[in-house]
């Protein structure tokens, strides 16, 4: 006889019991037990990427083997695993999926939204970017199975003139220059004359390096162009983000 736990609903699951005779059916019930696992999610980033972030906690007494733990994107949409080591394509927790009582891991999603997708999008109304699938096996060998809902989520209007960064070195060494690559994308409906300029007290950890109020070539409608950043890092630790930098038209 197998249990498998499918969607939460307050306190309630919805799960099947499968009995093996000389037939096999399937008979689903509601009954009221306890939540084997403790799902939370949060949204973070805006426009064009969106990151989410989903804690999950062991609610049963003894320890669980987490099997799967998948992200599934909506239609148009794709996304970054942020859970693995890009040295070695391993997981950032190790090869055992143990979690003990009450232990809590913490699983990140970078998620691109394409700006067609974003333009399609009504003002103010939440967009579905998909769901998570999870798959435990107790110590006894037991398995069980969590599908949330489709997560949703508000994403910001697109602007008319964005910015984002394309590349950047992941370790740098202080008080050394590196490049950081980005993108200059015009949604607007005529052509722009952009300016760059470049504010070094408001950087925070990382002082921009060059010339500030560089005029750029004209960029025409719903077009990109890759623009190319110096800059020195001069504080030490996890640097989150990037500030100071301004494209206007």
């Amino acid at each position: 006889m197998g249990w498998n736990w499918f969607r939460e609903r307050s306190s309630n699951f919805v799960f099947v019991c499968s009995e093996n005779y000389c037939i096999c059916y399937d008979t689903p019930f509601l009954a009221q037990v306890s939540k084997p696992l403790d799902v939370k999610t949060r949204f973070a980033g805006d426009r064009g990427n969106v990151l989410l972030e989903v804690q999950i906690q062991n609610a049963m007494p003894h320890s669980m083997h987490l099997d799967v733990v998948n992200f599934d994107p909506a239609a148009g949409l794709s996304y970054i695993n942020c859970n693995t080591m890009s040295s070695c394509d391993r997981p950032v927790f190790g090869d055992d999926g143990t979690l003990a009582p009450k232990a809590i891991r913490q699983y990140v999603y970078s998620i691109s939204v394409p700006a067609s997708v974003q333009a399609s999008i009504p003002p103010g109304k939440p967009k579905t970017v998909g769901k998570m699938d999870i798959v435990w096996r107790t110590k006894l060998g037991e398995r069980g199975r969590i599908q949330t809902g489709q997560l949703k989520t508000t994403i910001p209007p697109l602007l008319e003139l964005a910015l984002t960064v394309l590349k950047c070195p992941g370790t740098v060494h202080m008080e050394q220059t590196f490049s950081v690559i980005c993108l200059a994308t015009n949604n607007s409906g005529h052509s722009m004359r952009l300016k760059m300029v470049l504010d070094r007290v408001a950087g925070g950890g990382v002082v921009w390096s060059g010339v500030s109020g560089k005029i750029l070539n004209e960029l025409a409608s719903k077009q990109s162009t890759q623009i190319t950043l110096m800059a020195l890092s001069v504080l030490p630790g996890l640097q989150v983000g990037f500030q100071g930098v301004v494209c206007v038209h």
